[in-house]
């Protein structure tokens, strides 16, 4: 890898208040990029870091979405892919970025180590890797298992059926002005939600699900050598209910699970970010850097609801966690082929978390101020009009590109926001009824947990299979999309809500 130029941006006033990190971001951008002689719309690849969850724009009431997209925007890196690192330093993010330019075919990427509130810095390098062409014979011949657990909770399932039966008072309330009709539109009956009275949190989740996914594995934690994480709340909930914005959950999971050794970072695409970090640890498997990893979402999306709109209840709790295993050539192995990503910062404000006073969700709601997702006024006709067919697009480029057809592919694994959407994406690709699943009905969106849930149940099903060709795809709040081609081989799960590795589906052992 060249680092061809680099450039810093340092606020006048440590004092300023004010102070938002995008300004400083695409402040030092544009002298990197002049330095590296790459025109923004030359840009494949942008990774940012950030620590702190605000000030990404100049509005002090929103929480989020993170860096990266809006230094897309503001920069006019049109053709970027485009994600987020966080607790993770910036030698990581060159490393990352250079292992995915390797293996995607990119030619310039854009690291940006965002300003935390304390340290108001950043620091920008505009770089290419010195080679970027593969031929077959430098790709390692290393295969991975796949092995996946779900974990749930079952016993805090919220019934729309039944005026959203819940541990939450306001909920409660604000569920009756919902008719049971807007769930059937989407196609919704239950969900699951995080019991924080029982000290459940999005952690504990976090680790149940990896500890199954290890034992299906056969792999000790502290033989792993990568922790990839993913939630998309800017706050992190202790037990007794105090939030907090770092660290995140990567290094916690990892001290938990006693994953000494490994190499942690969390990973942020918003809902497509359980697909992107599938994506990272293949690239670093075929590095031949990494032989056993971890990646794992899990969602505490009812910390952040506002139960007054329908639309921010479409959404439950849960997490999924996988392991990748390297493996000698002649095992039956899943193997990465081929992704294609697209980015668009276009929409990155549509969806967002803000910082509000909850006073007004209801008679019962918490006092304190917190954040809450938010969609903007017009938001609804936006993603109606771009996300029937986003993600169909970026399937369809994926299958040009590997020159087959939809009729070559035994299951499609899609995000999963609702049964309306699922459905407008088969049907736009022309898919059978056979080649894909729905999993909403029972536990709602569940953000960047969807997809593996998906996944779990396609193998659960028996729709994939050791040899079966697969497309993951996955879609981040209209803002960034991915499709991958997997030849699929020996798999691992648990089965669906028992949450015992001996009551597990082995295929192709």
């Amino acid at each position: 890898m060249k680092i061809l130029g680099a450039a810093v941006a340092i606020p006048t006033s440590v004092d300023d208040s004010q102070s938002y990190s995008l300004a400083y971001a695409v402040g030092a951008a544009r002298p990197a990029l002049e330095q590296a002689g790459c025109l923004p719309s030359e840009l494949d690849l942008i990774v940012s870091l950030s620590t702190s969850p605000n000030r990404i724009v100049h509005d002090p009431a929103i929480a989020g979405p993170r860096l990266a997209h809006p230094v897309q925007r503001d920069l006019g890196a049109r053709h970027a892919t485009v994600f987020d690192l966080l607790d993770a330093d910036w030698t990581i993010a060159l490393d990352f970025a250079q292992s995915h330019c390797r293996w995607l075919g990119f030619r310039r990427g854009l690291p940006v180590a965002c300003p935390s509130p304390v340290a108001r810095a950043v620091q920008i390098a505009a770089w290419r890797p010195s080679h970027w062409t593969c031929s077959g014979s430098e790709w390692p011949a290393a295969r991975w298992r796949f092995d996946c657990a779900q974990r749930p909770n079952r016993e805090s399932c919220v019934s729309f059926a039944d005026t959203m039966r819940s541990q939450r008072r306001s909920c409660l309330r604000a569920g009756r002005a919902h008719p049971a009709e807007w769930w059937r539109f989407w196609g919704i009956e239950s969900r699951y939600m995080i019991d924080q009275d029982a000290g459940e949190t999005e952690l504990t989740l976090a680790e149940d699900a990896a500890r199954e996914a290890l034992g299906l594995a056969e792999v000790d934690a502290g033989d792993l050598d990568l922790v990839l994480f993913n939630m998309t709340s800017p706050f992190v909930m202790h037990a007794d209910g105090r939030r907090r914005f770092a660290p995140r959950l990567s290094r916690m999971l990892r001290d938990r699970l006693g994953a000494k050794r490994a190499l942690d970072a969390g990973v942020d695409m918003a809902c497509a970010s359980f697909v992107l970090q599938l994506q990272l640890a293949a690239n670093l498997i075929k590095d031949g850097r990494v032989k056993r990893a971890l990646v794992c979402s899990s969602e505490l999306m009812s910390d952040v609801f506002d139960y007054t709109s329908k639309s921010s209840t479409n959404f439950g709790d849960g997490a999924a966690a996988a392991v990748l295993v390297a493996e000698p050539p002649d095992s039956q192995g899943a193997n990465w082929l081929k992704a294609v990503y697209h980015s668009d910062a276009t929409h990155y404000d549509l969806v967002t978390m803000r910082w509000r006073d909850a006073s007004g969700l209801g008679e019962h709601a918490d006092s304190r101020p917190g954040v809450y997702f938010t969609l903007k006024p017009d938001a609804q006709e936006a993603i109606a009009r771009f996300m029937p067919v986003a993600i169909p697009g970026v399937v369809s480029s994926l299958l040009h590109q590997s020159g087959i057809g939809t009729a070559d592919i035994d299951a499609f694994v899609f995000h999963q926001p609702s049964a309306l959407l699922v459905r407008a994406w088969a049907q736009r690709l022309a898919l059978a009824r056979h080649q894909y699943v729905i999993r909403v009905a029972d536990c709602a969106c569940l953000v960047s947990a969807a997809v593996p849930f998906a996944l779990h149940e396609s193998i659960r099903q028996g729709i994939i299979q050791p040899g079966s060709l697969v497309v993951i795809a996955g879609a981040g709040a209209g803002r960034g999309f991915g499709a991958q081609l997997w030849p699929w081989g020996d798999t691992a799960i648990d089965r669906v809500g028992t949450g015992s590795v001996n009551a597990e589906v082995r295929h192709g052992r």
